[in-house]
């Protein structure tokens, strides 16, 4: 949601975070996948 609200209504990330009470990290986070997990789940 707060990406949305940053992309969409143009605010910036520091307003979208504190508006929904996350954090700036917790907005930033990229999940990555390892290789090794997918040898495993295949």
């Amino acid at each position: 949601m707060a990406q949305r609200a940053v992309q969409q209504r143009g605010l910036s990330i520091r307003a979208a975070c504190q508006a929904f009470r996350i954090s700036q990290a917790c907005y930033r986070y990229e999940a990555r996948r390892d290789t090794e997990d997918e040898e495993i789940a295949q």
